[in-house]
């Protein structure tokens, strides 16, 4: 038979370890937080870059289309003076 002093220090045990474990799930939270944050982080950089890389692709697209109606205009120009 317990006394009622073994059923306080009993209560107070089991307190103080789900207290422990409180803390333990809190900490382990906060640090889920901090890494989904960062995630989150790293998703919108990568985003960013994504779009830098569409927009500097579409550039150079155009850039070589550009170069190739210079080059036509440039071989009609050449046809036209070994011609002449």
């Amino acid at each position: 038979m317990h006394t009622a002093g073994e059923s306080i220090t009993n209560i107070v045990q089991t307190i103080e370890a789900v207290e422990g474990m409180s803390m333990q799930i809190a900490a382990v939270t906060e640090e889920q937080n901090a890494v989904a944050e960062e995630m989150n982080k790293n998703v919108h950089e990568i985003s960013t870059m994504s779009t830098s890389i569409f927009d500097g692709s579409q550039q150079i697209a155009s850039q070589s289309t550009n170069l190739a109606q210079l080059t036509e205009r440039l071989k009609e120009l050449v046809d036209n003076f070994k011609t002449s």
